[in-house]
């Protein structure tokens, strides 16, 4: 067990914040709004990132500190699982959660202002259901459901579109299935298997749906400059 707390948040950080696995993500998320609101300035990908690191340390913690009684078990090392004090962590999960909520009142619309409370909403009377730790399946269903409300916060849309709806569904299925294939536990359910093939196969559609839709888009686009250098011409020969 820990002596201090003051040690504790440090190591926290360094062990399950500044991670591998948190820059990939961290990643993902800012590929995925470039993707969406293309094009977009470097204010605007600074910005998605001041939004972006602070929503990711919010719930990262809060899922850990969620997990704290099942980690002593299969993950007793771990900062949370030796600390004295877990109050320290609460703590900074909520201003951590204040944090957020007036930083989007401040750089985004009153949309993912809701979208931030909804999903506190969900995962507070998620965390608080003692079944949950028993469907392992359904329980990473609805955690990883973060992700893609990260996604709607960032990019702010004022109307939803196709390429945000598609980007937000693939990137939780994509998190789905690397749930399943990192977890051994999880690769062990037959159910987890098939679900999560489904899943790939769905996420592979609407990928080829998404490039299939910008192909066209495209074709338009030429179409109509084919077709308006046409009538440039047309109306030159006439008035002329």
């Amino acid at each position: 067990m820990s002596k201090s707390w003051t040690s504790d948040v440090p190591a926290y950080l360094l062990t399950r914040f500044f991670s591998l696995s948190m820059a990939a993500l961290f990643a993902l998320l800012m590929a995925v709004c470039w993707y969406v609101s293309f094009p977009v300035g470097v204010m605007t990908l600074l910005l998605n990132a001041a939004i972006a690191v602070p929503l990711i340390f919010q719930f990262r913690l809060w899922d850990d500190l969620s997990d704290v009684e099942l980690d002593r078990i299969q993950h007793p090392s771990r900062v949370l699982v030796r600390a004295r004090s877990l109050a320290p962590f609460w703590c900074l999960t909520c201003a951590a959660g204040f944090w957020n909520l007036a930083l989007l009142l401040w750089l985004r619309s009153v949309q993912a202002v809701f979208a931030l409370m909804a999903l506190n909403f969900v995962l507070l009377v998620w965390y608080r259901m003692p079944q949950r730790s028993q469907g392992k399946l359904l329980n990473f269903h609805v955690v990883l459901l973060k992700y893609p409300a990260f996604i709607f916060m960032l990019v702010d849309p004022v109307a939803t579109s196709w390429s945000l709806l598609s980007a937000m569904l693939c990137t939780y299925l994509a998190l789905c299935v690397y749930e399943v294939w990192h977890d051994s536990t999880l690769r062990a359910i037959p159910q987890a298997r098939i679900i999560v093939t489904v899943e790939a196969v769905i996420m592979l559609a609407i990928i080829a749906l998404s490039v299939r839709s910008q192909l066209q888009s495209q074709n338009f686009v030429e179409q109509l400059s084919v077709y308006d250098q046409r009538l440039v011409v047309i109306l030159e020969e006439n008035f002329q």
